[in-house]
């Protein structure tokens, strides 16, 4: 799982990985998402422990190196608010949402690719790479190192 900023973001497979405080918090939100009638599909997700728990929706999770955030579910006074991804937003590190026998994709080249790219990305750049755009225009860096 990845820690960032206070918040967990992980793969929906290894929910039941979690201590088991956070496990019941996802339930009872994702209770309430169908309890609600909403049936929108989610693979990831993202949990500030005890203020929020976020449903998230990446089409191309398994298949691309950054994988793209479609849209996020959030509970919100008592209501189920999906926000569309603005800015093209994308992950990085994506093996950090799951464990080394997940089989949705290489752990290892996942791993590799964070290693090849992470030291050619500047401190002052790090709050602007979860942008597709900015992403594109730095990537000749490392890949050149291939």
């Amino acid at each position: 799982m990845k820690r960032i900023c206070g918040k967990i973001y992980l793969h929906r497979n290894y929910i039941p990985k979690l201590d088991k405080a956070l496990q019941s918090d996802i339930e009872k939100a994702q209770n309430f998402l169908y309890l609600l009638g909403d049936k929108t599909p989610w693979n990831c997700i993202r949990i500030k422990p005890l203020v929020q728990v976020a449903f998230q929706y990446s089409p191309d999770f398994d298949v691309a190196d950054e994988p793209e955030v479609a849209y996020t579910m959030v509970i919100l006074n008592g209501k189920v608010v999906i926000r569309p991804s603005n800015n093209n937003p994308i992950w990085h590190h994506k093996w950090m949402w799951v464990d080394s026998t997940y089989k949705g994709f290489d752990y290892e080249a996942s791993k590799a690719r964070s290693a090849l790219w992470k030291p050619h990305v500047k401190k002052s750049e790090l709050t602007k790479i979860g942008n597709k755009v900015y992403w594109e225009s730095i990537k000749k860096r490392w890949e050149q190192c291939k």
